[in-house]
């Protein structure tokens, strides 16, 4: 036997090793795409429930006139970030959209991006990393400007003109 023989013979046993570890990492790559789709056809059956019942709610209080009275208001008398949002979802229902923006202009500010963002994360192929990365910023930021309005709308000289 010469050199090149044995070192052929001895790569063998090694090459089918390397082979049977990519085959093991193929068969774990090609369940991560499965597992993605899975994912994001969750996310779409829980948006999709979200907006079913957001809009169920939202016939109900058409029909009654009288929506669910915001607790955080009943027990302190201040205005949360959300006080109005049911009052402007009917006003966009109605195509009114300086009332809309009256009723709660934090949410409707926020609104176009954050339905941006559930389209974006529910195609495909999915976001980058960058631009999941982006999203994850943004929500923090919506969360401050949300607070922060919040806060302001309470204040009694500013907060008379931020009421629903």
């Amino acid at each position: 036997m010469t050199g090149g023989e044995q070192s052929n013979s001895d790569s063998a046993p090694a090459e089918s090793a390397a082979s049977g570890q990519s085959g093991a990492l193929l068969t774990q790559t090609a369940g991560a795409p499965a597992a993605a789709r899975s994912l994001r056809r969750t996310r779409l059956r829980f948006t999709a429930a979200v907006l079913t019942l957001g809009l169920l709610y939202l016939f109900i209080v058409e029909k009654l006139g009288r929506g669910i009275p915001c607790l955080f208001f009943e027990f302190t008398g201040y205005r949360c970030p959300g006080c109005g949002v049911t009052r402007m979802f009917r006003a966009l229902a109605h195509l009114d959209v300086a009332r809309a923006f009256h009723c709660n202009a934090a949410a409707m500010v926020i609104l176009p991006f954050v339905g941006f963002q559930t389209l974006a994360e529910h195609r495909t192929p999915p976001p980058s990393e960058r631009l999941k990365l982006f999203f994850r910023r943004m929500d923090w930021f919506f969360i401050a400007v949300l607070l922060v309005f919040g806060a302001v709308r309470n204040i009694p000289s500013v907060g008379v003109y931020l009421n629903p």
